[in-house]
């Protein structure tokens, strides 16, 4: 890591922090009601039984369970100490608390990476970095699978969170700065009932690698 992306991983919002640390019991029980089957069996088509993954943005850990579920071996990282506990206590899987910015990891050590929801709370000028740094630690041709919101620059939420929203072109654009290759970028509308609202999302899901390689359809 430079100088430069050693500064902006010290720079994390204190306020979408707090929120997560404060709300881990909610947050934790609210998400778990999210299905995500289809970006699931993308994540499967792309990363071989047994593999290592790497759930960058993990928070109770919903995901980590259903990859330990299909056979693959899973690690979640989050900032949130909160999250981070709820999640050890469902799994026997490892967890760390990290940044997505400087990842605590080793070079080329996962075969695929799974960040649902978790780069929409970095600012904008963090994504490079937090993609470059997904990238580093993965082998050479490992998968993808990210989810972001859909929309235009950084908003708050009433709960004081931030989220960057972003563009098909733009992400597009983090991916290949990151030196990753896009396959498959498409838009998912969603209703969902958080905390008692309903509420209706845009997200834009990618399946990438950070080599060429064939992507099974079957």
């Amino acid at each position: 890591m430079d100088s430069r992306s050693t500064n902006i991983a010290s720079c994390y919002d204190l306020q979408t922090e707090s929120y997560y640390e404060r709300q881990a019991g909610a947050y934790a029980e609210a998400s778990d009601a999210i299905d995500l089957q289809p970006l699931y069996r993308s994540f499967l088509s792309m990363v071989a039984t047994g593999g290592l993954i790497l759930d960058a943005g993990c928070g109770s850990g919903r995901d980590i369970r259903f990859f330990e579920q299909h056979d693959l071996r899973p690690v979640g990282v989050d900032r949130s100490l909160g999250l981070i506990r709820i999640a050890a206590s469902r799994s026997s899987s490892p967890f760390v608390v990290g940044d997505l910015r400087k990842l605590p990891f080793a070079d080329q050590m996962f075969d695929g990476v799974w960040s649902s929801a978790s780069l929409v709370h970095l600012p904008r000028a963090s994504i490079t970095f937090a993609l470059s740094e997904m990238r580093r630690v993965s082998k050479p041709e490992a998968a993808l699978v990210l989810s972001v919101k859909a929309g235009e620059g950084e908003i708050r939420d009433e709960s004081g969170r931030l989220f960057t929203l972003f563009q098909a072109d733009e992400i597009r654009h983090f991916m290949a700065c990151a030196g990753y290759v896009v396959h498959q970028l498409c838009l998912d509308a969603q209703r969902r009932t958080r905390f008692g609202k309903v509420e209706e999302i845009n997200w834009i899901n990618v399946l990438a690698t950070n080599q060429v390689m064939s992507i099974r359809t079957d």
